[in-house]
């Protein structure tokens, strides 16, 4: 699965990077802002699911990412924030959301939860750590 990852924390976006990666997965970005997500889209690689940080720098908004990339390319996204109640309140454009912090397992489990959801299939199991808005 291609997983854009949108997250301003570089320490974090490294984690997120290689524990995506040990598990098979393709990296797109990492962005830190809207605007580069929207970039790497643009570069013609298109996701297959994005992990969306909601406070991102510069007044940069996640929730704005997934609003306009979930209606644009119907491309589902998880936010990866400590800011649930935002998360929450955005249900709408996002598959589920991943409470920092987080295990590293969780995101890996998260995506192949994400990944049979997306092909129409009935998880096997919900992770710990991910709470899915479907």
């Amino acid at each position: 699965m291609k997983v854009l990852i949108l997250e301003d924390d570089e320490q974090l976006s490294e984690l997120l990077v290689e524990e995506i990666a040990e598990a098979g997965h393709t990296i797109l970005g990492p962005a830190e802002t809207v605007s580069e997500a929207f970039a790497v889209i643009a570069g013609g690689d298109m996701p297959d699911l994005a992990l969306v940080d909601i406070k991102l720098r510069h007044g940069s908004r996640g929730t704005e990412f997934a609003k306009e990339a979930t209606h644009r390319f119907n491309l589902p996204c998880i936010f990866v924030s400590s800011d649930v109640g935002d998360a929450i309140q955005h249900r709408h454009v996002a598959m589920g959301y991943i409470s920092k912090p987080f295990r590293p397992a969780t995101i890996v489990d998260s995506l192949e939860t994400a990944q049979s959801i997306i092909e129409g299939k009935v998880p096997e199991r919900i992770p710990d750590g991910l709470e899915l808005f479907q």
